[in-house]
């Protein structure tokens, strides 16, 4: 799948990982994904690149502890809902 400007394109379902890789570059070439400013382009910089490891580093946490990890897991591989899924809001708000 490919989101440019919060519109998603899928590919067709593939069998295999380099059959999907190799889908993925056709799609994104179709599409010209390379000429649009991407999140990981947000994060040049110094303080970019720094708050992109930290959420690199919470994304990768919410996953494994999600048990995305686990190929048998309905949603392995994805990393979509994980902040919404995980989000906790602080108790100790008197009002």
């Amino acid at each position: 799948m490919v989101i440019i400007d919060n519109e998603t394109t899928f590919g067709a379902w593939c069998a295999t990982k380099e059959e999907a890789q190799a889908r993925l570059n056709h799609l994104e070439i179709a599409l010209d994904y390379h000429n649009y400013p991407t999140k990981e382009e947000e994060g040049t910089g110094k303080e970019g690149s720094k708050r992109q490891s930290e959420r690199v580093r919470i994304m990768n946490e919410l996953y494994i502890k999600d048990g995305r990890d686990d190929i048998n897991h309905p949603m392995h591989a994805l990393f979509t809902g994980l902040r919404f899924n995980n989000e906790q809001i602080s108790n100790n708000n008197s009002q």
